[in-house]
């Protein structure tokens, strides 16, 4: 190699971004400081105005208080129907548009049901700081990527995100968490997963599926984000028709 081309090599290695390195577990929030306060208190003021949690949800000036279970109990008690939306201009990732429909087992529609929403970054994260979060369900509870949101009268929810990517150094496809209740109870419900996966091999959707997953075709839009319709039929006792509970979420298996 010439001078010229070897200096040129070394320039482009010099100026290309260091790869991150992994970490697998971030820690989970410990007691509140004077910041988390006062950030918890301008989040309470702000939906108190008028702001919806979604706009919460995505404002940047929130999102160090996203672990915080005070925070997430502030957004659950104004979950809303209509659309939620996750992930704001600044998470990088590709767009996704998820629609959600919820039904019984007679086909009627699950309305005013609360859905919670969970997932991992682009990168495969939890956390801001890690892959999982080290705790009891410890991405369950404290991922930094969630909402909360109800149902329609036509048991639909639109979920506004980014695409997540799959756990690094694993096989596992990559997937949205859900959680549902009904009637104040949980029911149970599986993880959206997506067809175009690469680690959605015949053996992993054939799992998916007995696991009670929605698998999911994306279709790209124009502007280059992602759509995807997933419906799910669910359990609820017949005493109280579509408002009432069977079983725990899988959300809470991780």
């Amino acid at each position: 190699m010439g001078f010229l081309p070897a200096l040129a090599a070394v320039l482009a290695l010099a100026a290309s971004p260091a790869e991150e390195p992994f970490v697998q577990w971030a820690e989970a929030p410990g007691a509140a400081s004077s910041e988390d306060v006062r950030l918890l208190q301008q989040a309470t003021e702000a939906l108190k105005a008028g702001r919806s949690a979604s706009e919460v949800l995505v404002d940047p000036a929130f999102m160090p208080i996203h672990p915080r279970t005070e925070f997430r109990k502030l957004i659950e008690a104004h979950a809303a129907p209509g659309t939620l939306t996750l992930a704001g201009p600044r998470e990088p990732g590709t767009r996704l548009t998820l629609e959600l429909v919820f039904k019984d087992q007679a086909g009627r529609p699950v309305a005013d049901a609360v859905v919670y929403a969970y997932h991992t970054s682009a990168k495969g994260w939890y956390a801001a700081e890690g892959a999982h979060v080290r705790a009891n369900s410890g991405d369950v509870n404290h991922a930094r990527l969630f909402g909360y949101g109800r149902t329609d009268d036509q048991g639909k929810l639109l979920v506004r995100t980014i695409r997540p990517a799959g756990y690094p150094h694993s096989e596992l496809p990559a997937h949205v968490h859900l959680g549902l209740r009904v009637g104040g109870e949980p029911v149970a419900v599986g993880e959206v997963r997506f067809q175009d996966d690469p680690r959605m091999t015949p053996e992993m959707r054939k799992q998916s599926l007995e696991e009670g997953d929605t698998i999911v075709r994306p279709q790209v839009q124009a502007d280059g984000s992602q759509r995807c319709l997933a419906e799910f039929q669910v359990r609820v006792a017949a005493s109280r028709g579509s408002r009432s509970p069977s079983a725990p979420s899988r959300a809470a298996r991780g």
